[in-house]
């Protein structure tokens, strides 16, 4: 960086936030405090890398000879604590966060259709109604497409009356591509159950892998909020746990996993006691089976 960037670093603190770009791994944001008359270059605090999630796929086979095992569990089993998102997060959330299982319920009486296509990253939805809505509502988005996703809503743009066509203003920007042709959005209900549960380390965007304090309160397909408060910095998301049954010809696909350079993937034959496989994930050859025979 040179000296003229920060004309005012002589005299005045400076705070830089920068984002860190290495191939094979998810952009890492990090904030950098310059006290007032530090010289340039600075050589600021190691940026934590982070692989993205990967899924893991292939077959089970058993016996002799080898035969697919159907109907067999396969999950990974260390680390604990670990969930997948159904769709990257958006915002960096700290260690301790609460994550609380909520219902989120679409209003498909109540349809809001788009009137143009949306991309990954954008934080304007153009909707030809935005009856309903009001900042922190969350909308439901891509209900018809292959990606569906919630987004909060802070605030909205065009004329007064809610009936007409105007723009909703998102908290965060959006995940996926939603086209127009894929069908309209829709205002969604949250109620919010149980006791949260924490995150045990910090996300960033980009993060499908979430590490939690106990999966307990979130079981397979629930809807949670990751809720990390002043400024309504609230993400809502589908969670997965790690594991997947066989088909018919033993394969099988389970949602990202990560959280280290390795885990402990556990298959549990139909009827079957449980065998253990430590694995180092391929994370530079994401489209490697893993195979397993029990």
């Amino acid at each position: 960086m040179a000296d003229d960037a920060l004309p005012g670093l002589p005299t005045t603190q400076q705070i830089v936030d920068l984002v860190a770009r290495v191939p094979g791994y998810l952009p890492a944001p990090a904030t950098v405090t310059l006290p007032a008359g530090t010289a340039l270059p600075f050589a600021a605090a190691p940026v934590d890398l982070r692989w993205p999630g990967l899924g893991l796929a292939g077959r089970v086979t058993g016996g002799t000879p080898p035969a697919a095992l159907a109907g067999a569990l396969v999950e990974v089993t260390t680390p604990a604590g670990l969930l997948a998102g159904d769709q990257p997060l958006a915002l960096t959330h700290p260690t301790g966060t609460p994550v609380t299982r909520c219902t989120l319920t679409t209003v498909l009486t109540a349809p809001l259709p788009l009137t143009g296509d949306v991309d990954a990253g954008d934080t304007r939805v153009p909707l030809a109604r935005r009856t309903g809505l009001a900042p922190d509502e969350v909308l439901r988005l891509g209900e018809g497409g292959p990606n569906p996703e919630y987004a909060v809503v802070a605030g909205l743009e065009g004329s007064t009356d809610l009936d007409r066509p105007g723009v909703a203003l998102l908290r965060a920007p959006l995940a996926s591509r939603h086209r127009r042709a894929d069908g309209p959005a829709y205002r969604a209900t949250v109620t919010t159950t149980g006791t949260p549960t924490t995150l045990a380390r910090p996300t960033i965007p980009g993060d499908t892998v979430l590490l939690v304090a106990s999966t307990t309160p979130l079981p397979n397909g629930a809807g949670c909020r990751v809720d990390d408060p002043p400024g309504g910095r609230q993400e809502y998301r589908l969670v997965l746990h790690p594991r997947a049954a066989t088909d018919a010809a033993g394969y099988y696909r389970t949602p990202p996993v990560g959280g280290g350079p390795g885990v402990v993937v556990t298959v549990t034959p139909a009827g079957g006691a449980p065998v253990t496989f430590p694995y180092v994930l391929p994370y530079e050859r994401p489209d490697e089976p893993l195979n397993l025979r029990v």
